[in-house]
C-alpha cells in the first residue's frame, strides 16, 4: 500500500489501526519503550542512559502527537525502517524523531482512509440513485399500461429497453428504428432554429420509441 507516496505495508497499515492504550494512562509502558529503544535502536549504553530525558519526552507527546497510543510508539520503534547509529547521548528531539516520522505516515493513512471512504459513499449513492430511478422507470411503465400510453420521457425509457428490445421480431425493430432515426432529424431540425433545444443521442429516441411501442402492444413489463 502506497499512502502519498510513503511506502506502508499492510502490516503496518493494520498496526497503525489497532486500538490501544494511549500514553497519558500508561506512562510507564511509554518509559519502558523509551529505554528499549535508546539501547537497541539509537545503541546508547545504560549508564549514558538519562531518565530525565525520557520524562520530558513523555511530556511531549500529547502536545506534539493528539491520541498517540502505546501501539504508534512500538509501531515508530520497532515495525519501521530506522537507520542504527552509536549514540553516546541522545537529545529529546533525536529520540521523538522516529515518532514523528512515523506520525506523519500514519496521518497520511488515516487521510487516504477517509477519502476512500467519501469516494465509496459516493458510489453507493450514485448507485442508489441509479435503482432508485430504475425503479420509478418500471413502475411508470406498469402505469402506462392502463392507458395505452407510454407516460414517461427518453431518459425513463433508456434504462428500461434493452430486454424489451431483445424481446421484439426484426421487423419490429426495423419499423421502430425508422421512426426513431425521422424523429431524431425532427429534432436536428428545430434545434437550427432553437439553440434551447439538445439533441439527445440516437440511443434515446430508440429506447423511447421502442417503450412506447411496447407499451401500445400491451407488453408486460421485462425485468
Amino acid at each position: 500500500m502506497k499512502v502519498k507516496n510513503l511506502p506502508i505495508s499492510k502490516t503496518l497499515a493494520s498496526l497503525m489501526l489497532q486500538e490501544s492504550e494511549s500514553v497519558e494512562n500508561a506512562p510507564d509502558k511509554v518509559i519502558e519503550l523509551f529505554y528499549l529503544a535508546s539501547s537497541s535502536i539509537f545503541g546508547v549504553r545504560s549508564e549514558n542512559l538519562n531518565t530525565e530525558l525520557f520524562q520530558l519526552a513523555l511530556l511531549a507527546l500529547p502536545n506534539r502527537f493528539k491520541g498517540i497510543t502505546i501501539q504508534d510508539i512500538r509501531n515508530s520503534y520497532f515495525e519501521t525502517e530506522i537507520i542504527k547509529r552509536e549514540y553516546v547521548s541522545l537529545t529529546r528531539d533525536e529520540l521523538l524523531q522516529p515518532i514523528s516520522d512515523y506520525w506523519t505516515k500514519k496521518q497520511n493513512l488515516i487521510q487516504q482512509l477517509k477519502l476512500i471512504e467519501v469516494e465509496q459513499d459516493k458510489i453507493a449513492l450514485e448507485k442508489r440513485k441509479e435503482i432508485d430511478f430504475y425503479n420509478e422507470a418500471r413502475d411508470l411503465y406498469k402505469e402506462s399500461l392502463k392507458g395505452g400510453e407510454w407516460l414517461g420521457d427518453m431518459f425513463q425509457a433508456k434504462v428500461l429497453a434493452r430486454p424489451f428490445w431483445d424481446a421484439l421480431y426484426l421487423d419490429e425493430r426495423k419499423e421502430i428504428q425508422m421512426i426513431a432515426t425521422e424523429k431524431v432529424k425532427e429534432a436536428q431540425t428545430l434545434a437550427i432554429d432553437n439553440p434551447l433545444i439538445i439533441v439527445a443521442d440516437k440511443n434515446f429516441y430508440l429506447a423511447q420509441e421502442v417503450i412506447s411501442h411496447c407499451v401500445k402492444q400491451g407488453k408486460t413489463f421485462i425485468q
